[in-house]
């Protein structure tokens, strides 16, 4: 995975106003414990992850176009589930993913 940009940051927020539930990650945030950052990467993967799965149905088109453009494929759609879950749960580990998100929950607080 490569790391991410701007325009990134850009696709994910996007991610997030267009699945409704933006206002509710940032009330999310404000029950984080950032004092602990790998329980913190977790959480924050969590939230990410919980939004995805309860709107898949609305951002489908713009989270696949995220997800094959950060690992640079073209199928991600017709990879085994284990391995479509793997590429998402990298994301917790890469730091302009946390820092994105960091920052949002900075603003929230």
């Amino acid at each position: 995975m490569r790391n991410l940009t701007f325009a990134d940051a850009l696709k994910m927020q996007k991610i997030l106003k267009k699945s409704g539930i933006f206002k509710e990650i940032q009330e999310d945030f404000k029950k984080i414990d950032a004092s602990n950052n790998t329980q913190y990467g977790y959480e924050i993967i969590s939230l990410f992850a919980n939004a995805i799965i309860e709107k898949f149905d609305i951002i489908e088109d713009e989270f696949v176009d995220f997800i094959e453009d950060i690992h640079n494929i073209k199928n991600f759609k017709e990879l085994e589930l284990s391995e479509a879950l793997n590429l998402i749960i990298e994301l917790k580990d890469n730091k302009s993913f946390q820092s994105f998100f960091s920052s949002l929950a900075k603003k929230t607080k």
